[in-house]
């Protein structure tokens, strides 16, 4: 249950960042994964 809530809530709020993760990991990118995600754009950047 805490899975789908955080994917739902993911999917909800990084709505636009998903699309912008879209643009730079492709078509196949999911809500759920904005996350870990964010946490690997800020280590290497």
């Amino acid at each position: 249950m805490d899975t789908l809530l955080e994917r739902t809530y993911f999917t909800d709020i990084f709505d636009s960042e998903i699309n912008l993760f879209k643009e730079k990991f492709g078509p196949d990118f999911d809500g759920w994964q904005v996350s870990s995600a964010w946490k690997l754009l800020q280590n290497t950047c």
